[in-house]
């Protein structure tokens, strides 16, 4: 399977989820996004209190619920000690007061089995995902899936980056549960990063290509390809 991994702040004690962001868990995965966890991560340590000049990230736009987000998260984790960390990490792979071996399983739920009936029962013996629980699966005729007993002991602060990244990137994130998907609707024209300058059109937007082409390699990561590995024009959504 490989190993997963997650961003944390270690002073914080905080983590962003990779699903969450459109990601998978495994380092190729993060990385060789265009948006995701690389994109949260720079956001997230961007020492900008304030815009300086052209390029910097938006902190006023129209949307008064969104200047709010983007003010707690953009340089929430400045200065701070920021790791991405695997599920097979050792102790002794950093310092001893962070305990390493137990960073990940603190940025996990605990959760507890329920089986329940459900309107679309499977009897087949194979497991079998639900549209609408992508953590469940049918079997023996019950639908089977894990519930929240207590949360991560880590915060997770995926929401708020996400709405972060959503704006830069120009898309919205779907899906409630599992790995989302990022919606970049039927937009012709996408902004890589809706600054001011931008939004007053002193920067020239993506061409129609561009937005396919970003589509593309979207689309070919997650499916767990290269960056450099396009899908035909007829694969994409």
């Amino acid at each position: 399977m490989g190993q997963y991994w997650i961003p944390v702040n270690l002073d914080k004690k905080e983590f962003i989820h990779p699903h969450k962001l459109g990601n998978g868990l495994k380092l190729w995965e993060q990385a060789a996004s265009g948006y995701g966890t690389s994109t949260a991560l720079i956001i997230l340590q961007a020492v900008m209190p304030e815009g300086r000049g052209g390029g910097d990230l938006d902190l006023n736009s129209d949307d008064e619920e969104y200047n709010e987000i983007a003010a707690r998260v953009i340089g929430r984790w400045a200065g701070d000690r920021v790791a991405l960390v695997g599920d097979y990490a050792e102790d002794e792979d950093l310092p001893a007061r962070f305990h390493a071996s137990t960073i990940y399983k603190r940025c996990r739920a605990k959760t507890k089995e329920v089986r329940s009936l459900h309107p679309d029962k499977l009897n087949d013996g194979t497991p079998h995902k639900c549209s609408h629980q992508a953590s469940g699966w049918h079997d023996e005729g019950s639908y089977v899936h894990y519930v929240e007993t207590s949360p991560p002991k880590f915060k997770d602060i995926s929401e708020d980056v996400c709405r972060v990244v959503e704006y830069v990137g120009g898309f919205t994130y779907k899906g409630e549960d599992g790995w989302r998907d990022m919606d970049f609707g039927d937009q012709e024209n996408v902004s890589l990063q809706p600054c001011e300058c931008c939004r007053k059109g002193q920067s020239t937007p993506k061409t129609a290509e561009e937005v396919v082409a970003d589509k593309k390699t979207v689309q070919a990561t997650k499916n767990g390809t290269m960056l450099d590995t396009l899908l035909p024009d007829e694969e994409i959504a």
